[in-house]
């Protein structure tokens, strides 16, 4: 073989092998990028489900702003298991304020099966006073707690102008 050949097969060799080494950086190469893109794209969802997610959010926290005045007044309809002492002392507030004297009692709970179910606890109550405090005690104790289900009533004139009341029921409460 000639020299020329020889250089010749040398230097086609040699572009072969850069060719070859190009290419394979250029391959290489892409396929960094497909991954760059496919991170980029990966954090461009996740970008925008966390603003979805701060969107709701912040909507969550307006309608808890709202939500959060009509809970006292829930409350009142419907106390929960833990105020039912509360309630009591309500009542005996309500009592003084009407002139009433007032002895209330606690009886027998009924646990809910589920949290969806009011539960109940029962209850006797004696109220004494001028028959008009006691109808203002009565219509006071209406008016506000919408929970109370009577089921006994039993009026006693305990004089002239005395009336004696004795109540029996069930306090619905929330669990």
């Amino acid at each position: 073989m000639s020299e020329f050949k020889k250089t010749l097969i040398k230097n086609g060799i040699v572009l072969l092998a850069i060719v070859a080494v190009l290419s394979a950086f250029l391959v290489l190469f892409k396929l960094n990028i497909n991954h760059q893109v496919q991170i980029i794209r990966d954090l461009q969802s996740r970008k925008h489900s966390l603003s979805q997610s701060a969107e709701n959010l912040s909507l969550l926290i307006k309608d808890w702003e709202v939500a959060k005045n009509y809970k006292e007044k829930i409350s009142l309809l419907v106390p929960s298991k833990d105020n039912l002492v509360a309630l009591a002392k309500d009542f005996q507030k309500v009592a003084e304020e009407k002139k009433v004297r007032l002895s209330f009692n606690f009886g027998k709970e009924s646990n809910p099966q589920s949290s969806q179910v009011l539960g109940s606890v029962g209850f006797t109550a004696v109220i004494e006073g001028s028959s008009s405090n006691v109808l203002q005690f009565l219509e006071e104790i209406e008016s506000q707690y919408y929970s109370l289900k009577i089921d006994s009533l039993n009026l006693t004139g305990g004089g002239p102008s005395s009336l004696r009341v004795d109540l029996g029921g069930q306090i619905l409460f929330s669990s």
